[in-house]
């Protein structure tokens, strides 16, 4: 059940979004009790989304605002578990869980001219054979119509790649 207390008119969209998803499907997986809570502002959403039960566990907050010429998307995920297996990603594996904390700041509406950060902490993956640990994963874009760049900081390789190529070539 959801529930929007706000208006429409000729200019937009804006008011505050709440509820519940009882239940969801996708890729041949279920999931129940997903909470969204927030700010609606035209093509904007302000707030959090929250998944309660397996085969995901997770909050999601933050911000992804489409309404100007380059959209931005200013997001927290806290993955505390997504069972791989059960949501029909990893069949190879019987145990497969992943846990993670994110944190992604980006603007830019293709890849060409996309700006930001993406920061991944705590990254935890469970598969029947092993567990593979790492602390930080961090992805740094910098864009503009002259030059890409794009940065790898992690604990297992480092590299940075720049040129004037777009990413669509």
């Amino acid at each position: 059940t959801m529930n929007f207390d706000g208006s429409t008119s000729k200019d937009g969209i804006r008011g505050r979004l709440n509820g519940r998803a009882q239940e969801l499907a996708f890729n041949d997986a279920q999931y129940s009790n997903i909470d969204i809570e927030g700010m609606v502002i035209n093509k904007s959403f302000s707030g959090s989304i929250t998944g309660h039960d397996t085969p995901l566990r997770f909050d999601l907050d933050g911000l992804a605002d489409l309404n100007g010429a380059n959209p931005i998307f200013d997001l927290k995920l806290d993955v505390a578990e997504a069972d791989l297996h059960a949501m029909n990603i990893n069949q190879r594996d019987s145990l497969s869980l992943l846990s993670f904390r994110s944190e992604l700041y980006a603007v830019g509406r293709t890849l060409d001219d996309l700006t930001g950060s993406l920061t991944i902490d705590g990254g935890h993956y469970i598969y029947d054979a092993d567990t593979l640990q790492t602390s930080q994963i961090r992805l740094a874009a910098n864009n503009d119509s002259a030059q890409r760049s794009l940065t790898l900081t992690s604990d297992f390789a480092d590299a940075t790649f720049t040129g004037p190529t777009s990413y669509a070539d």
